[in-house]
């Protein structure tokens, strides 16, 4: 994360770990034990493609190749991947697939909806900005959650 928006999302960066192993960090043997060929095999081709994405990524910044690597894991196991589109630079909704850091939106925890059941996280192109609607109406003490991702 730049210095120039450090600042401004400090107390979010604040509470991400240190440290977030992903899938292509465990050995073989606990890939092995993946009930998904596909994702032990996502799994095992993913190292190179974080190492060249540091090195593309690293010139272009003022931080190491440890503060690329711990952003590209954030990035990585927190974003959300909108398949309807995202918005370009000008703000307008038109690119084809976009994945979007959100703060605090990435504490919620998974959970695949029902067929037909509302997904409560969306882009609305008239705010410009990605969208948490519960629903149902919400207790105290009710859990929130999002759909990482459809399969």
């Amino acid at each position: 994360v730049g210095s120039r928006t450090r600042g401004e999302h400090e107390p979010y960066i604040a509470t991400l770990p240190s440290d977030e192993p992903l899938l292509c960090d465990w050995s073989d043997a606990e890939l092995a034990e993946l009930q998904s060929l596909r994702l032990s095999d996502d799994a095992r081709g993913m190292l190179p493609f974080l190492d060249e994405s540091t090195a593309r990524i690293l010139p272009w910044t003022k931080g190491t190749e440890a503060d690329v690597r711990w952003a590209e894991r954030m990035v990585r196991s927190r974003a959300l991947l909108f398949d309807d589109g995202g918005f370009n630079s000008l703000g307008d909704l038109d690119s084809p697939a976009m994945m979007a850091l959100v703060p605090l939106l990435d504490l919620a925890n998974h959970r695949t909806p029902d067929l037909g059941e509302v997904e409560p996280v969306g882009l609305d192109p008239s705010a410009r900005a990605v969208t948490l609607a519960a629903p149902r109406d919400l207790k105290e003490g009710d859990e929130v959650t999002i759909c990482y991702r459809y399969e």
